[in-house]
């Protein structure tokens, strides 16, 4: 077909899910068409499931409410129907990160579901499409990441008297 669309998302009623739809037309870009579908499984089996959950229905969770209701949907997802083990401690920035462990019982890709998810927000975002932050992106990430390096080059040109080699080198 020469349709504007080559992935089509489709609700439970038949009527198209059109942020999928587009999120999903968006991968080739940046993905290898093997890794397309593996993408969209995770992330339409966490909107699925989190449609039908009785906790996140009952709490309105879903895929595009805001960051703290996403997070908690995923929570969810991750421990209840996943059978996923979460540890939530700070990490070496002192962050408070949520760690997830699979266990015998999880039949998911975590790795795919998290950066499937991730970009889902960002291409929304990008979009104008969803009007919060990237639920899966901490708020103070970027500026810890950034002072932590800013040290790192400080540090370097104390005791070597020059900056950091660039990456590229």
């Amino acid at each position: 077909q020469d349709g504007a669309y080559r992935y089509h998302i489709v609700q439970p009623d038949g009527l198209p899910e059109l942020f999928l739809t587009l999120f999903a037309n968006e991968l080739p870009r940046s993905l290898s068409e093997a890794s397309v579908p593996a993408y969209l499984r995770e992330v339409v089996s966490f909107a699925n499931w989190t449609s039908q959950d009785a906790i996140s229905r009952t709490q309105g969770w879903h895929l595009y409410g805001k960051p703290h209701e996403v997070r908690n949907a995923l929570r969810e997802y991750l421990s209840v129907g996943t059978k996923c083990k979460l540890t939530t401690r700070p990490d070496t920035l002192g962050l408070k990160v949520t760690y997830v462990q699979v266990t015998h019982g999880t039949k998911i890709n975590v790795p795919t579901l998290l950066v499937a998810l991730k970009r889902l927000y960002g291409v929304l975002i990008a979009k104008s499409l969803y009007a919060y932050e990237n639920p899966l992106v901490h708020p103070e990430a970027a500026d810890l990441v950034a002072e932590l390096r800013g040290n790192y080059r400080r540090a370097i040109l104390a005791i070597e008297g020059r900056a950091p080699m660039p990456a590229i080198s």
